[in-house]
């Protein structure tokens, strides 16, 4: 009980993570918690804690406070059951290693790791589905993900890469497996015929789907929803699995049996509180530390009003239109989270620039500066680093975006810890520097200025006058 109290953060996590194409989480966190009582009389305490295992948990629990801090959630849900097998073969010895490590194996199932095989899926059944084409003569064209007929187009698009139907497939074969099958080159075998069935099924899908495209024009109301349809030839090709799982099992009974030691049944009782105490205190120094420096409390908050912005008293300060006014000029960054928006425009003559502080205090889950969701806005070129823009080196990250009333150049970077970044990465890896000592709540600051319909060379200068108080050297 005390490491889910520990780490209550992450494992409140999960459900977060198991979406609508992650649903089968909340199957494979069932079955481990049941392994996990049904297993427990084969966990016996060691006479010794085990010393290997005591650093090995404490480096993980390190582990898991970095990604806590810098808000990685799949690490520090990928390094809970690591932790928890740390700790399992600390206390239980060998036996503890085996049996919480594979449970923990299989709970990994439920960890939103697997994202990482949607583009490779994705690529494969592009060129499956390519051949087949080139097979049936079906006189497509083919272009990257897209497959274009006279009368309309089918994209093979990231949601057609089959990875529901891979997962799915991957957690029946392990837990039957786990359930059915004795050696581990069973179990393997029986989860590698899962996931090449569920590949094969979502390639007929897929290719049913091109040749009911092509057969009916494009009018079939399948080419508009498929779900059920995939479905059903899911559940169709595995039931083959089935059939030939019962093979493996034939096979798996004539491996060679490990030998079964006995195994006393697990009492509470008969754990000292002293070898309790080394592994659980290793295991949750992370928790710990994170409580501890958590607690502390942060220095001010106050954060200057012009954020390093060097324009002189030729510009003059006036409040920016709310973007809820929906005047043509309201704009601010798309970054979500920020606790606090301060925002100011300076204006000389027929110039105005926009400068935005957006102040992330707490970068709880969902609340991060930095995250795969938050970016300036919808920009209309590549964004590259500008610079050095002063005597101190600084660079600035630049983007075009687009915006109701036209064009926007915008300068972009990250202020945490005292240090101004435009990388991302290092900011994310001040963040740890920003937790540890307590300093002011981390900022992006983002000048921005509107484009001429020439282009946005005259922004170009705008910003670097504004930013540096100096004007725009000539080439």
């Amino acid at each position: 009980m005390l490491l889910v109290a520990g780490f209550f953060a992450t494992v409140a996590s999960f459900p977060e993570s198991w979406n609508e194409d992650r649903t089968h989480g909340y199957v494979v966190a069932g079955f481990c918690l049941w392994l996990l009582w049904n297993d427990r009389r084969l966990l016996s305490p060691s006479r010794e804690v085990k010393a290997l295992a005591i650093p090995v948990a404490i480096a993980l629990s390190l582990l898991w406070l970095v990604a806590t801090i810098i808000g990685v959630r799949v690490v520090h849900q990928l390094v809970l059951p690591a932790i928890a097998t740390a700790w399992a073969a600390a206390l239980f010895g060998r036996r503890g290693l085996h049996v919480v490590g594979s449970i923990a194996l299989l709970f990994l199932l439920a960890v939103p790791l697997w994202e990482v095989l949607r583009g490779v899926l994705q690529a494969m059944t592009v060129a499956v589905s390519s051949v087949g084409v080139a097979v049936f003569r079906l006189g497509a064209r083919i272009d990257g993900q897209k497959i274009h007929f006279p009368f309309g187009t089918i994209e093979v698009a990231q949601s057609c890469a089959g990875l529901s139907y891979f997962m799915s497939a991957f957690t029946i074969s392990a837990m039957y497996g786990r359930l059915f099958l004795i050696s581990h080159r069973g179990r393997m075998a029986a989860i590698a015929v899962a996931l090449v069935l569920a590949v094969v099924s979502n390639w007929v899908r897929v290719f049913g789907l091109v040749l009911i495209g092509y057969n009916t024009k494009m009018q079939s109301p399948l080419m508009k929803e498929h779900a059920t349809y995939g479905w059903i030839i899911f559940a169709v090709v595995m039931a083959t699995f089935f059939v030939l799982s019962r093979k493996i099992e034939q096979w798996d009974r004539q491996q060679p049996k490990a030998m079964v030691t006995e195994n006393r049944s697990f009492d509470p009782d008969t754990v000292k509180v002293g070898g309790l105490w080394a592994p659980t205190t290793a295991a949750l120094l992370g928790p710990l530390l994170y409580f501890l420096f958590a607690a502390m409390p942060a220095a001010s908050a106050a954060i200057a009003d012009k954020p390093n912005v060097s324009a002189t008293n030729s510009w003059r300060a006036t409040p920016p239109a709310p973007v809820e006014s929906g005047q043509s000029s309201a704009w601010q960054p798309a970054f979500t989270g920020h606790s606090e928006r301060r925002a100011v425009t300076l204006t000389r003559d027929d110039d105005a620039v926009q400068v935005d502080q957006l102040i992330y205090a707490d970068q709880s889950q969902g609340k991060e500066m930095i995250s795969g969701g938050n970016t300036i806005g919808e920009t209309l070129a590549d964004e590259r680093l500008v610079g050095p823009l002063d005597s101190d080196l600084r660079m600035v990250r630049q983007a075009v975006v687009r915006t109701s009333s036209g064009p926007r150049l915008a300068w972009y970077w990250y202020r945490v810890a005292g240090v101004e970044t435009p990388s991302s990465a290092k900011a994310k890896l001040l963040e740890l520097v920003a937790f540890f000592s307590r300093g002011a709540p981390s900022e992006l600051v983002v000048v921005s200025t509107a484009c001429q319909a020439t282009g946005c060379e005259k922004a170009t200068g705008v910003l670097y006058e504004a930013v540096t108080g100096r004007p725009l050297p000539t080439p």
